[in-house]
């Protein structure tokens, strides 16, 4: 059995986003690893140390991607899959789908059924939430989120999951996937000697037919799904207005101005 872990990269939200002027996308150089993704990757490499078995790390989207796999050989992944889309932006249907074909694809040619699959709970870009669920109705296992801890146990896992006040203490069969809610100890980092092992690994890239391929027949076409076309900074000069005024009397008198102008106040 292999255990495996999804990434994903995701834009810099510190700053204001580098973007392409032509394209309209953002620049491969502005990307940076998921955070809840880096706490699923040291929850990965722990769990197949426990269990003597390989990591996998998996991804999804365009030539960024390669990015975070490097970075998961470098934390200490046995291998790495980049499902190619050739775009970093897609909706959470396509790209569930390609993570399972990658998955299924890594399993089927290494001979190793999947244990299990860690992925963050969400992406810090859309927080949608919706690829854990999607990932695991594609693959055919059942799901837990909001997971802070867990031990694999034989055929089953015993699951922790906090979301607000509600916490919960769950059997789930093997496989599974799990979706972390940071968890405990520390961000995992690269290390000098795990950088220069991850130089002698290589990426393995596949395209859309190789995941088609690698799925059921009930699974050979993505899901419909709609996609970001194009992304783009809005500056807040044009939609932010100051009430001008040297007292708060004077601004107050501006800021009722400015509202009875776009109609907020007869």
């Amino acid at each position: 059995m292999s255990v495996y872990v999804c990434l994903k990269q995701v834009p810099n939200v510190e700053g204001v986003p580098a973007i392409d002027p032509e394209s309209g996308f953002l620049r491969a150089d502005a990307w940076y690893l998921n955070p809840l993704d880096a706490y699923a990757m040291r929850g990965a490499l722990e769990t197949a140390a426990a269990l003597g078995t390989d990591c996998v790390a998996v991804s999804f989207g365009g030539p960024e991607a390669g990015d975070g796999l490097r970075q998961a050989l470098g934390l200490g992944a046995d291998r790495a899959v980049l499902a190619s889309s050739g775009t970093p932006l897609a909706g959470p249907g396509l790209t569930a789908w390609a993570l399972a074909g990658a998955i299924r694809a890594d399993s089927r040619d290494n001979g190793q059924r999947p244990a299990l699959v860690f992925c963050g709970r969400q992406s810090s870009d859309v927080a949608n939430m919706q690829v854990p669920y999607r990932l695991a109705a594609c693959l055919g296992f059942p799901v837990v989120s909001e997971v802070s801890s867990w031990a694999v146990k034989g055929g089953y896992c015993d699951v922790f999951r906090q979301a607000g006040s509600l916490r919960e203490y769950l059997t789930v069969d093997l496989p599974c996937v799990l979706a972390l809610n940071r968890g405990q100890g520390e961000m995992p980092r690269p290390t000098l000697p795990g950088l220069i092992k991850a130089k002698k690994k290589s990426v393995r890239v596949l395209g859309p037919e190789d995941i088609a391929l690698a799925q059921p027949p009930e699974w050979t076409a993505p899901p419909a799904d709609p996609a970001l076309l194009r992304t783009r900074n809005v500056s807040d000069e044009h939609h932010c207005r100051f009430a001008q005024g040297e007292t708060v009397e004077d601004r107050v008198r501006d800021l009722v101005r400015m509202l009875r102008e776009n109609g907020s106040l007869p």
